[in-house]
C-alpha cells in the first residue's frame, strides 16, 4: 500500500510538472503573488471559477447508531405463574388494545391454587357446624366452656386460612381480571385458564412462544410497541465526547433510506460514561417529526450532531483551496490590465466595478500605491494568490477569518464576497509561483494563528523518571450504588426512561410482585392467628380465675402457640417494612380491610454529600441540592425482575479518581502519595494532575494489581469508563538539566530534531539534537542547541510538513528536485 501510494504521488508531481511546463511555453508571466496568463496559456489552462460567499456553515461529529423506542412503548406480556400456552390469540403484525387477551395458558400452579381454595372453603364450612353444634351443647349444659372456647378458635383458624387463600386467588385473578378465573361472588372455578394480557396498546412485534410450550414469567410470549414516538441511540467515540451538548441539533440517515432527506433530531441526554466494550458514550436523541409507517424499530443509521455553527461568515469552496506545507491560499481572478508589476503592492487590488469587463473580471486599483509604472501587454487573465486564516471548514466550503496573526499583528483579509476563485486549475497556477516565504523556513502571519504556534526557551528543568500506564477514570465501590427490587416481580410502571439527574425520594419504578403478596399473606395471616391465640389463653386464664378446672398442659400448649404466631407476625412486618417498604398505614389497611398493596414502590435513596457540584456548561446538567445522576437499565413494562437485577446506577457527582494497572515489575516501586499526570483519550488530549492514593495490596486471579489516583484540579465532568494514558513520577528530587517541553521533540527514526524560531528573521530552522533523559514533559538536550534559544513546542507534525516542502522544490509540486 505504501509503495502504491508513492507511485500515485510520483505521477501527480510528474503530471503537474509538465503542465507547468507546456503552461510556461505558452505565455505566462509571474509578478510576485499575482500569475498574468496569455490567451494561449489561459485555453490550455481552461480554469473554472467560483464565487466568494457569504454562508452558514457547521461542523459535525459523526456517529452510528439506530432507531429506539422509549422504554414506556414497549412491553411484555407474560404469565404469573409458570405453565404451558394453550392458545395464542394475536398475530404478528396485529395492533392491540391496553388489556386485550394475548394468551391463555395452563397452570398447575393456579390449580393448586384452586384446589387449596376449595378444600379452606370446605374446611371453614365444617368447623362452622361443628362450632354450631358445640355452642348448642353448651346452651343445653352439655359440653365444657373449654370445648366452645377450643371448637371457636379452630373456627377461627379455619376462616383464616379460608381468607388467606380467597384473597390470593381474587388477587392473581384481579391481576388479570379474568371472568373465567371467579363466579358466584368470588367463588373460583376449577380447570379455568390464566389470561395473559397486554400491558399497554401498540403493535406485536415479536411472538416469544408457542401453543404447548412452557412459559413462565421470566420468559415473555409476546412483545408489544407502540411506535408514536422514535429516538435514535447514537454511539459516539470517546474521543469526541467532550464535543457533545445537550441541546444540540442533528440530522439523522437511515441505511435502508439512503435517498430520503435526513431526519432532523436534537440531542436530549447522554449516558456520562463509557462503553468498555466498544469506547463509545451512547447519546439519546429525540425526532423532531412524526416517525413515518416505514420506519422500524432498529434500523441502523448515522448521525451528524452539530457541535459547532458561523452564521453568515465570508467562505471560499472548499475545492478552490491550496495547501502549500502550512499556508492556505486561493487564486482569484483579477483583471490583467491594472496588475502591478514586481515591487508594487498587489493587495489594493479589488473587485472590478459593476460593468467593467466581463462578470468574471476584477482590476487592480494602484491609485493608493501610486501608478504602476508598467503594465504586461497580451495578457488575457491574471490570478492573484491571497493566503488567508482557514476557520470553520465544511466539505464543500472553508470559512475565511480576519483574526489577528502571529504576535497580535492583524491579519486583513483580501478576499471579498463576490471574488472569482480557481477551483479547476489551481494546482498548475500554484506551480508557477514563487513559494510562500521566499524560499526560507518562514510562516505567514495567517498560518500562525491557524496552527496556534507556540515557542518556548531551552531552560534548566528536573528531567524525572516517570512510567506511563493505562487508565480508566472509575470511582471507587464504596461511593457507587445501585438500586434494586427488594423482592422479584414484573415492572409495571417505568419513570426513568433514559440517564438524568434525578431528585432524593423521586419515584423510580412500581413492580407488580407476587412474592410481596405471599409475604403480605404470610403477615395477616400470622397477625390474626396470634390474635386468636391471644384471645384464647386469656379465655383458658379467665376460667383459672373463676375456678374452672384446666389442666396445665393446655394452657401451656396455648400459650406456646400463641408466642409461636407472634414471633411469626413480627418477623413477617419486619421483612414487609424494612425490605418491601410498606408503612403502618399500609399494614393497617391490611390487617382491618384486607387490602393488598399489589406493587413495590421505589424511589431514589437519600445519599451523602459527595463534594462539589458538577461544573458543566449545559443547563440540564447542573445538579441541585437532593439530587443524583442515575443511568437506567434497559427496562420495559411487563419484563420480570430479579432481585439481583439492577434498575439503574446512581454515578457520584464528585471528582472522579481514576484506576491504572500497574506491571508486576513495578509493583515495589510504586510510592503513596506521589503526583502523576492524567492524559484522556479525548479531542485535544488535556491533562490534568492525580495524586495516588492507594495502591491494592492484593493481585486479582489474573495477578493485576492496580492503583487508585485522585484527580485534582479538574474542570470536566469525565464520564466513567473514560480511557487514557497515567504518567506517575517514580522519584523525587533531580539535579536540572538544559531541557525543552518534550512536545518539541520531532523523532526521525532514532535521531531527534527540534524547529528553532530566530525571533530576530521571524524564521524557523529544523536543527537535530542529542537527547537525554525524557518524560511526558520534558526532555534533557545534551548538544545541539544553547540555553535561551527558542524552539516550537506545537504544531511539530505540521511544521515537519512545511520543511518538507521547502526540501523537495519551490512549489507545491516538484519532480526534478532531490530530498
Amino acid at each position: 500500500m505504501v509503495l502504491m501510494a508513492a507511485v500515485l504521488l510520483c505521477l501527480a508531481i510528474s503530471d503537474a510538472h509538465e503542465e507547468h511546463e507546456s503552461l510556461s511555453s505558452k505565455g505566462t508571466h509571474v509578478e510576485q503573488n499575482v500569475v498574468l496568463l496569455e490567451r494561449r496559456a489561459y485555453e490550455a489552462l481552461g480554469p473554472e471559477l467560483a464565487r466568494v460567499e457569504k454562508r452558514t456553515l457547521r461542523r459535525t461529529v459523526l456517529a452510528t447508531g439506530q432507531l429506539a423506542v422509549p422504554p414506556n412503548a414497549r412491553a411484555y406480556a407474560s404469565s404469573w405463574l409458570p405453565g404451558r400456552v394453550e392458545k395464542i390469540c394475536v398475530d404478528l403484525g396485529q395492533d392491540v388494545r391496553a388489556g386485550q387477551i394475548i394468551a391463555w395458558v395452563r397452570s398447575a400452579d393456579w390449580e393448586k391454587l384452586l384446589a387449596d381454595y376449595s378444600i379452606s372453603r370446605n374446611e371453614a364450612a365444617a368447623a362452622r357446624l361443628e362450632w354450631q353444634r358445640v355452642d348448642a351443647l353448651h346452651r343445653e349444659g352439655l359440653a365444657s366452656r373449654q370445648e366452645w372456647l377450643e371448637a371457636k378458635a379452630r373456627l377461627q383458624e379455619k376462616e383464616i386460612a379460608l381468607l388467606v387463600n380467597r384473597l390470593q386467588v381474587s388477587a392473581l385473578a384481579e391481576g388479570f381480571h379474568s371472568e373465567q378465573t371467579t363466579a358466584d361472588h368470588g367463588t373460583a372455578v376449577p380447570g379455568s385458564l390464566l389470561p395473559v394480557r397486554s400491558p399497554i396498546a401498540g403493535r406485536i412485534t415479536r411472538l416469544l412462544a408457542s401453543i404447548g410450550q412452557e412459559v413462565e414469567p421470566r420468559r415473555p410470549i409476546a412483545e408489544i410497541v407502540e411506535v408514536t414516538h422514535l429516538w435514535f441511540l447514537a454511539r459516539v467515540p470517546q474521543f469526541y465526547s467532550p464535543l457533545i451538548r445537550i441541546g444540540q441539533s442533528a440530522e439523522v440517515r437511515l441505511r435502508a433510506f439512503p435517498d430520503a432527506s435526513p431526519l432532523p433530531a436534537r440531542v436530549f441526554t447522554r449516558s456520562r460514561q463509557i462503553d468498555p466494550k466498544s469506547l463509545t458514550e451512547t447519546v439519546w436523541l429525540k425526532l423532531v417529526n412524526p416517525p413515518s409507517a416505514n420506519w422500524q424499530v432498529g434500523m441502523q443509521g448515522t448521525v451528524q450532531i452539530e457541535i459547532a455553527r458561523r452564521e453568515n461568515v465570508l467562505a471560499v469552496p472548499r475545492a478552490a483551496v491550496v495547501q502549500e506545507g502550512m499556508e492556505t491560499y486561493v487564486f482569484v481572478a483579477r483583471h490583467p490590465e491594472n496588475c502591478c508589476p514586481a515591487g508594487e503592492d498587489s493587495s489594493e487590488c479589488k473587485p472590478a466595478e459593476p460593468g467593467q469587463g466581463s462578470d468574471n473580471a476584477h482590476h487592480c486599483d494602484v491609485s493608493r500605491t501610486g501608478a504602476c509604472k508598467s503594465t504586461i501587454p497580451q495578457s488575457h487573465a491574471a490570478f492573484e494568490r491571497v493566503l488567508f486564516t482557514p476557520g470553520l471548514s465544511t466539505p464543500d466550503w472553508v470559512e475565511v477569518k480576519t483574526e489577528s496573526g502571529a504576535e497580535g499583528a492583524s491579519v486583513p483579509s483580501s478576499i471579498a464576497e463576490g471574488d472569482q476563485v480557481v477551483i479547476v486549475g489551481r494546482h498548475q497556477l500554484a506551480a508557477l509561483v514563487p513559494p510562500v516565504g521566499e524560499g526560507e523556513f518562514r510562516i505567514s502571519p495567517q498560518a500562525w494563528q491557524r496552527y496556534q504556534i507556540d515557542v518556548a526557551p531551552a531552560s534548566f528543568q528536573p528531567v524525572r523518571e516517570t512510567v506511563t500506564l493505562e487508565a480508566t477514570v472509575l470511582a471507587l465501590p464504596s461511593v457507587r450504588r445501585e438500586l434494586h427490587a427488594p423482592l422479584a416481580g414484573m415492572l409495571e410502571r417505568w419513570y426513568v426512561h433514559a440517564p438524568g439527574f434525578l431528585r432524593t425520594g423521586q419515584k423510580v419504578a412500581e413492580i407488580a410482585s407476587w412474592e410481596l403478596q405471599q409475604w403480605q399473606l404470610a403477615w395477616l395471616q400470622a397477625e390474626l392467628s396470634a390474635q386468636t391465640h391471644e384471645n384464647l389463653v386469656a379465655a383458658y386464664r379467665q376460667l383459672l380465675a373463676q375456678g374452672v378446672p384446666l389442666p396445665e398442659q393446655v394452657l401451656r400448649q396455648a400459650e406456646l402457640s400463641w408466642q409461636s404466631a407472634r414471633t411469626l407476625a413480627t418477623s413477617w412486618k419486619a421483612r414487609l417494612t424494612h425490605l418491601a417498604g410498606l408503612t403502618e398505614s399500609q399494614l393497617h389497611a391490611l390487617r382491618q380491610q384486607h387490602q393488598l398493596v399489589r406493587n413495590l414502590t421505589l424511589v431514589i435513596p437519600a445519599m451523602e454529600s459527595e463534594g462539589r457540584k458538577p461544573d458543566v456548561q449545559e443547563k440540564e446538567l447542573r445538579a441541585s441540592a437532593g439530587q443524583v445522576w442515575a443511568v437506567p437499565a434497559e427496562l420495559s413494562p411487563g419484563q420480570f425482575l430479579a432481585p439481583e437485577q439492577p434498575l439503574l446506577e446512581v454515578l457520584p457527582l464528585s471528582s472522579a479518581q481514576i484506576r491504572a494497572r500497574v506491571p508486576e515489575p513495578l509493583w515495589n516501586d510504586i510510592r503513596l502519595a506521589r503526583m502523576g499526570r492524567f492524559r484522556p483519550a479525548w479531542v485535544g488530549w488535556p491533562v490534568w494532575s492525580a495524586r495516588l492514593f492507594h495502591l491494592e495490596e492484593v493481585p486479582t486471579l489474573e495477578n493485576q494489581r492496580f492503583l487508585w489516583a485522585q484527580l485534582e484540579n479538574s474542570s470536566e465532568e469525565l464520564p466513567w469508563n473514560l480511557t487514557g494514558t497515567f504518567t506517575l513520577e517514580m522519584n523525587g528530587s533531580q539535579a536540572a538539566v538544559l531541557a525543552v517541553p518534550s512536545a518539541a521533540l520531532w523523532w526521525e527514526g532514532n535521531q531527534a530534531a527540534v524547529f528553532v524560531y530566530h525571533r530576530d528573521r521571524g524564521t524557523f530552522e529544523y536543527r537535530p539534537v542529542a537527547v537525554g533523559r525524557t518524560n511526558d514533559r520534558w526532555a534533557e538536550i545534551r548538544s545541539g542547541l544553547q540555553l535561551g534559544e527558542e524552539v516550537a513546542v506545537s504544531a511539530i507534525a505540521d511544521l515537519r510538513r512545511h520543511y518538507g516542502r521547502l526540501r523537495t522544490g519551490t512549489g507545491i509540486y516538484c519532480g526534478h528536485c532531490e530530498d
